[in-house]
């Protein structure tokens, strides 16, 4: 069953009589009193508070679940002319078996703020159901601007809110909003993205089983979060850009761009202080490391891959480290996952002191071999440095401990030393896990 919950100000309702059987519809009236005789169809009305305007009316049905409908029942939500953004929305109210958990149903503003542009409608088919169009919004969570569209509005209410809320310029806005309200765990989603979606109205919906989830873990904030869309009409906009995310939509995070392996990103001037605060221990560590033994899958005596290793080895022995690693390179194109090749293109990162680039690099060595000693020592010792430190602890700890890696500790003494003493730095960092030797002793 569809439930249809509408935020009337002071919209004509006469579309109402149209909406299928098979729906109810909840009138949240802001404007002057409605007469329930002068509809067709059996409707509920129900007070609503202007201060907190149409949001506010989302908000409160919510938080009192008047219809009590079924999980699987779809809630659909719409302010008091949902045509105006959602042309087919009749029609799209005859096909909920077609939409998802959480579903935009809209395609644009109202018709005094035609965004987006007509042009963009007609080609941006891609959330469209059938024949029905539907488009929903991808916006900066920065910036509160759409990606495809210069659109004034969402830019000045993004500027409004960074300055009234005195944020430093980049300022994840979307994710401040949510941190006010409470919302912590959404905050943190939305902090780690930069996008988010929504639906132009907004004219949504979501089915009963979302909110659901959402009421169980928010309700509890509904009264801040009211407060704030009763003080600050600004927060009313920031909210209707966040209800697809509250019900499990998730934001979207743009991937790294590709790079070759002997493209490393400098390191930053913080991250130089903090590796100088260590002793040194990774630029003393890697050279002998370099030299530790290997489980990896056998190659071929002689092949490209096993010449271009060994030349970068040669190259890294006489300190000829530009050279070693463009080889190292040149055998990782030839073989993505010979983990020799990336154990080594990961000290020669760490030697450098660029442990963001050793750790992926040590990861991809121990996927392809899980028992590679020197690429689990550099990852241990990058770890040290950028956290988290009880993965550092326990790789640490495993290294100079572990039946596994005898050999390793027999050959590489020094290395083994070394190891010891950043675990015993590390331990003594308030929020350390206890180590396994500890745990014996214990």
């Amino acid at each position: 069953m569809l439930h249809i919950v509408i935020a009337r100000d002071r919209e004509d309702l006469s579309w109402v009589d149209s909406v299928p059987d098979h729906c109810t519809v909840t009138i949240h009236n802001r404007g002057e009193a409605l007469d329930p005789s002068a509809f067709e169809r059996e409707v509920t009305i129900l007070p609503a508070a202007p201060a907190s305007g149409a949001a506010g009316s989302v908000l409160a049905h919510l938080r009192h679940e008047r219809l009590g409908a079924l999980p699987d029942d779809q809630i659909v939500f719409t302010h008091g002319d949902p045509l105006a953004h959602a042309p087919g929305f009749l029609q799209l109210l005859q096909a909920p078996h077609r939409w998802g958990e959480v579903q935009p149903l809209s395609v644009h503003g109202r018709e005094q703020h035609p965004m987006p542009p007509a042009r963009l409608v007609e080609q941006d088919v891609r959330d469209w159901i059938g024949a029905l169009p539907v488009r929903p919004e991808r916006y900066s969570l920065r910036t509160l601007a759409p990606i495809n569209h210069f659109d004034d509005t969402a830019l000045r209410l993004g500027d409004a809110w960074q300055r009234k809320q005195g944020l430093p310029e980049g300022t994840n806005l979307i994710a401040h909003f949510l941190g006010l309200c409470g919302l912590q765990h959404l905050a943190e989603d939305a902090e780690d993205a930069d996008l988010g979606i929504m639906a132009h109205g907004p004219v949504w919906a979501v089915r009963q089983s979302r909110v659901d989830d959402f009421r169980s873990g928010a309700l509890a904030h509904f009264d801040k979060i009211d407060v704030l869309l009763r003080a600050d009409v600004h927060c009313q906009s920031m909210l209707d850009r966040c209800w697809l995310h509250l019900f499990g939509l998730p934001f979207i995070a743009f991937e790294a761009l590709p790079r070759p392996v002997e493209e490393i990103t400098p390191m930053a001037a913080s991250m130089a202080k903090v590796v100088a605060s260590i002793d040194a221990v990774l630029a003393r560590s890697v050279p002998a490391a370099r030299a530790t033994p290997r489980r990896s899958r056998p190659l071929q005596a002689g092949s490209a891959v096993d010449l271009l290793h060994r030349q970068a080895c040669e190259a890294a022995r006489l300190g000829h480290d530009v050279q070693a690693q463009s080889l190292l390179h040149q055998a990782l194109q030839n073989d993505p996952q010979y983990a020799p090749a990336l154990a080594d293109a990961a000290a020669l990162a760490c030697q450098r002191g660029d442990v963001t680039a050793a750790i992926p690099l040590s990861r991809r060595a121990l996927l392809a071999d899980p028992g590679h000693a020197g690429a689990l020592y550099t990852l241990a010792m990058s770890l040290a440095v950028t956290g988290p430190i009880d993965e550092a602890v326990a790789l640490l700890d495993g290294i100079t401990r572990d039946e596994a890696y005898r050999d390793f500790r027999e050959q590489q003494p020094d290395l083994i030393e070394l190891a010891q003493q950043q675990l015993l730095r590390l331990l003594a960092h308030p929020r350390a896990p206890m180590s396994g030797a500890m745990r014996s002793a214990a």
